[in-house]
């Protein structure tokens, strides 16, 4: 409600109070009594904490996500660096063998 009567001073709008707009909707259903209010109140309370619970479960949600989007990266680049190190490893091994093995005569490399 304090934003919105922010955001309307620069576009010279009237400010907003709560008081008058539930007074509104009150006489609109036809509430008789003030427990409609507190009733009302206890309504909105209750919404804003679902919407709450809805906000954080889904911010848990994301972090859960992109930790394991993040852990499935790391392990992939784990496994990209382990294999280029074997394919290295296997190919110098490769070239030392058959460079002796073209020269049998020298056994030493």
């Amino acid at each position: 409600m304090g934003l919105a009567n922010v955001a309307g001073a620069f576009c010279q709008s009237m400010p907003v109070m709560a008081a008058l707009s539930r007074s509104a909707v009150n006489s609109e259903a036809g509430a008789r009594s003030q427990v409609r209010t507190l009733l009302l109140l206890l309504l909105l309370l209750l919404l804003l904490m679902m919407m709450m619970v809805v906000v954080v479960v889904v911010v848990l949600v994301v972090v859960v996500v992109l930790l394991v989007v993040v852990v499935v990266v790391l392990l992939l680049l784990v496994v990209v660096v382990l294999l280029a190190t074997l394919l290295l490893t296997a190919t110098a091994a490769l070239a030392l063998s058959s460079r002796c093995w073209c020269r049998p005569a020298r056994w030493f490399c």
